[in-house]
């Protein structure tokens, strides 16, 4: 390709000098521009999905790990497969050097591909410019057929730091929700009814988990207004609508079915 067409740009990053640099996925390099736009220099590679500069440094971090939504059209004529592109951290040093320092495996995490999914970056990441030692933010997407769902372990918000020579997990959001809630699984289908019982003024979320369209909740997470104290509370059915009446009794409903409990 030549110098000013891109194929599936897929990441943009300044240096301090203002100089431009954008990761170039299918044509297998990172482009560097001056601020008005003319060509400095090509950095040649393999599948660069996202480039960050540092800022202090001027080091340049090449990130290559597969996407998801090359077009239908370039995957044929590049015999692109998702699946065999390795998730690994190229470092150069700052412009205009550009030397090669390190080629290494990297834990991106999180990503695995269906073809019913979302399409894009399957990474953000973010580079630390001002630590001690090299560290990165990263929050990785699992994608899973017609729905999106945050993988927490392992595509939550983490942060990454080099010691001894190895990218080392410092932080992982991801266990600390594990800990800290009841339910951190994200709905199925992004789907949560919100009901009150006005007898108790407490709050009740169902949220879809069941049934042939998984839509039906099995559960109800129970949040007291006043304490803020939850719980999860199992149902006798899977319902796919509630309701309270004024005495606090529960209305459930399938597609054939109403039943009355109390709580």
């Amino acid at each position: 390709a030549s110098p000013d067409q891109f194929n599936t740009p897929t990441s943009v990053d300044t240096d301090k000098n203002g100089n431009v640099y954008v990761s170039d996925f299918c044509n297998d390099r990172v482009q560097i521009f001056d601020a008005a736009g003319k060509l400095l220099h090509s950095l040649s590679t393999p599948k660069p999905a996202r480039v960050l500069v540092h800022k202090v440094s001027g080091e340049v971090y090449v990130f290559s790990y597969p996407i998801i939504g090359v077009p239908p059209e370039v995957q044929s004529k590049l015999s692109y497969d998702y699946n065999k592109v390795p998730k690994i951290l190229t470092t150069f040093s700052a412009y205009p050097e550009l030397k090669s320092l390190s080629s290494e495996e990297f834990p991106i995490g999180g990503t695995n591909h269906i073809e019913l999914a979302a399409q894009g970056n399957t990474a953000q990441i973010a580079l630390d410019s001002w630590s001690k030692t090299p560290a990165i933010w990263i929050a990785a997407k699992k994608y899973v057929a017609n729905e999106t769902e945050v993988a927490w372990v392992n595509g939550a918000i983490r942060r990454l730091e080099k010691v001894d020579g190895k990218w080392v997990e410092v932080v992982n959001f991801g266990k600390t929700v594990e800990k800290e809630l009841i339910r951190p699984k994200p709905p199925a289908w992004n789907i949560q009814h919100l009901y009150v019982n006005p007898k108790t003024k407490k709050l009740y979320i169902g949220e879809a988990d069941s049934g042939p369209t998984i839509k039906a909740f099995t559960e109800l997470l129970e949040i007291d207004t006043e304490s803020g104290a939850t719980k999860i509370v199992k149902l006798p059915f899977n319902p796919m609508d509630i309701a309270f009446d004024i005495d606090g009794l529960i209305y459930m409903r399938t597609m054939s079915v109403l039943g009355r409990y109390n709580m």
